[in-house]
């Protein structure tokens, strides 16, 4: 709505010039530069401002489009229960879930155990957490799952206030890690 009203106003203001321009015209006056230059600022300035309405209009069609919340996680579950049963051995498949996994900022924890009954009964031996990936500052290995945001949901926490303050505690944590030359969010061996 931002961009629409600012788009408006300088739609406007090029109207107003243009029919400036146009009164002159009717009375048989010169156009003065003054009035032309005028114009072509505001023309220019009306196209950026309609770019950015279009590019914001766009965008807010994808967010509609992108799943999230139970949707999001049952498609992501079928998507990963599909690669382990049938597509983890062929090797394009591999690469296509790993680039669906990289572009999706998900990390998948999985954890294989082995069958307590007999190999003829049915029963998973794995079980898998999907969160954000946290990888360390320094070394960019990857070391574990933040699923605070999960966690935020499931105790009704405000998903946006946490996320500002995630935000900021990233920042400071970056920051001093690389005053300090290691991950601060990790202990290490000594302080465990």
């Amino acid at each position: 709505m931002r961009k629409l009203e600012e788009r408006n106003q300088t739609e406007q203001k090029l109207d107003n010039l243009k029919s400036s321009r146009q009164r002159c015209w009717e009375d048989n006056e010169p156009v003065p530069d003054e009035l032309k230059e005028l114009i072509k600022t505001k023309q220019d300035e009306y196209d950026k401002a309609h770019i950015g309405y279009e590019r914001s209009k766009l965008d807010i069609q994808n967010l509609k489009r992108k799943k999230t919340g139970k949707q999001l996680e049952v498609d992501i579950h079928k998507r990963v229960k599909t690669f382990i049963e049938k597509d983890r051995f062929i090797p394009s498949k591999r690469s296509e879930f790993n680039m669906f996994l990289k572009e999706s900022g998900i990390a998948i924890d999985v954890a294989v155990f082995k069958k307590q009954h007999a190999s003829t009964v049915q029963e998973e031996n794995y079980k898998f957490d999907v969160g954000i990936g946290m990888y360390d500052f320094i070394t960019a290995k990857y070391r574990g799952l933040d699923q605070t945001e999960e966690a935020a949901v499931a105790f009704g926490i405000d998903l946006k206030q946490l996320r500002e303050g995630e935000a900021r505690r990233e920042e400071f944590d970056k920051k001093h890690s690389l005053e300090v030359g290691r991950d601060i969010r990790f202990p290490t061996e000594k302080e465990l």
